[in-house]
């Protein structure tokens, strides 16, 4: 870890991660250790704490032998990115920065600044939603009625709050690994998923050029099909820096940067990672998001695999958080234990991914042998095997083939896909906000599956159904902790 961020000098002192080189060693080094046996826990720890560490090699598929040895299942899961790959080298492709309208303000707002001094320190978990007025409150289920099915939106955060689509556009899979990207195919798919209602994007500072793609997208979309078509379009995106000291400064160019690469004045999400729990910096950096925030360059603060203690300490920090977008699925069902409980009481939405499993959660892969094995599947995607690696530890090949005969007969009840069956799971629980659907752009695409989601109402049978197979995996808060302890030590 040393080394590789003495390599990126002036990106590790900007608090910007050379995450692409580093994901694609850590990846190679853990894939040397699938064949079986012990971790070596020295080496394992020498890659440091911006590792993501779930999941090693499980050596038994019996239940007492993967949570006698809770500390043997961590194996590296990082998405494969490239942090400091440009457009041009990513896609192999270029673009002419000048022919673009840099820095439309498309979301409109005043700014209402107060300085830190007024705020309130120490508010026990203050509402992130209705009004935004500070409140301690108590969601239900009731709360999540009106988006429960048929409704396409929901709002997230305070101050009025952002409309997202409850289907968002992943963009992990612009970053490399899943086909060459090319640019001008890329935004026309970008187009036909709005033409269609799918409005919300999802990109990270690290996802090779999903931020230059969306700026490509929403400049040819102000200048095409003019500020209203643009100003319906949400452009969510993460920042997920190394723990270095979080000064203003290092804050603050880092959110300009994203903003420049967007192509927007005003970040309509920022969701914000933090490595390393020990080093109490992403107090500080939070602090000083929302004074961006507050100066109009920031519309929404949320944050990304965080766990429940770090989100009530935040919320009690007087810091008002939107969302916290994590991992859930039919599979990980970690977040319904600790994190929902505490989003219910305080408004805080979820965010969810890996819903769909990367793929493995459809008829392909039904009734297919173990992946790797003599007649088995080819995963050949980095999403499809990181979650190959969840299924690994939640209770194997075998107990997930019976969760996909399950999903099929629940879909072809509904005549719908097996995915359309995991999302509308994810999407009725109370907590959740929207899931995301990777996309492919300009590659291949899921838009009418993913439009499916909202005509789909699951009964009390197919719950039955499903919580049949659930109920026989391990426990997976057990055996790797709660949300994004998978990306710590």
């Amino acid at each position: 870890m040393a080394g590789a961020m003495a390599a990126s000098g002036q990106a590790v002192r900007s608090g910007v991660v050379g995450l692409g080189q580093l994901a694609h060693s850590q990846e190679a080094g853990f894939r040397r250790k699938l064949g079986g046996g012990r971790v070596d826990a020295s080496r394992h720890q020498s890659l440091g704490p911006s590792v993501c560490q779930l999941c090693a090699a499980v050596r038994s598929s019996r239940r007492s032998s993967a949570e006698s040895e809770l500390q043997l299942v961590r194996r590296c899961c990082a998405p494969v990115c490239s942090a400091s790959t440009s457009l041009s080298s990513s896609c192999g492709s270029s673009f002419r920065a000048e022919e673009r309208i840099v820095g439309h303000e498309t979301k409109g707002g005043s700014c209402n600044k107060k300085s830190r001094s007024q705020r309130q320190p120490g508010i026990v978990l203050p509402r992130a939603s209705g009004g935004g007025n500070g409140e301690v409150g108590v969601a239900t289920v009731a709360d999540n009625a009106d988006v429960s099915s048929s409704s396409m939106t929901t709002t997230v955060g305070g101050d009025g709050g952002l409309q997202i689509c409850r289907i968002l556009n992943g963009m992990w899979q612009t970053s490399g690994g899943w086909g060459r990207i090319e640019p001008s195919k890329a935004v026309a798919a970008m187009f036909e998923h709005v033409d269609n209602g799918l409005t919300t994007f999802d990109m990270a500072d690290h996802y090779g050029p999903a931020e230059d793609l969306f700026g490509l997208f929403h400049n040819q979309a102000l200048r095409e099909r003019g500020e209203e078509y643009a100003s319906k379009v949400q452009g969510l995106t993460k920042w997920c820096p190394s723990p270095v000291k979080m000064t203003r400064s290092v804050v603050e160019q880092n959110i300009d940067r994203s903003r420049k690469r967007m192509d927007v004045k005003r970040l309509d999400m920022l969701q914000f990672h933090w490595w390393d729990y020990a080093n109490p910096g992403y107090l500080d950096a939070l602090k000083h998001m929302q004074d961006l925030k507050e100066e109009g360059k920031i519309a929404q603060l949320s944050l990304t695999n965080f766990d429940t203690k770090r989100l009530q300490i935040i919320l009690e920090n007087g810091i008002s958080i939107a969302s916290n977008q994590v991992q859930y699925s039919l599979v990980d069902q970690r977040p319904d234990k600790e994190m929902a409980k505490l989003c219910q009481m305080t408004g805080v939405k979820l965010i969810t991914y890996g819903t769909v499993l990367g793929g493995l959660l459809s008829e392909k892969y039904l009734g297919k042998g173990q992946p790797g094995s003599w007649g088995g599947p080819t995963l050949n995607t980095p999403s499809l095997n990181k979650y190959k690696r969840m299924v690994d530890v939640w209770g194997g090949w075998e107990l997930f083939q019976q969760l996909l005969r399950e999903c099929n007969t629940i879909a072809k009840k509904h005549g719908v896909s097996m995915a359309t069956v995991g999302l509308r799971f994810v999407l009725d629980q109370s907590a959740v906000g929207g899931s995301m659907v990777g996309v492919r752009l300009g590659i291949a695409q899921h838009i009418e599956d993913s439009k499916k989601v909202f005509g789909l109402k699951l009964d009390e049978d197919d719950r039955q159904r499903l919580e049949t197979v659930t109920g026989q995996s391990r426990d997976l808060l057990v055996i790797i902790g709660d949300c994004g302890d998978e990306y710590r030590g």
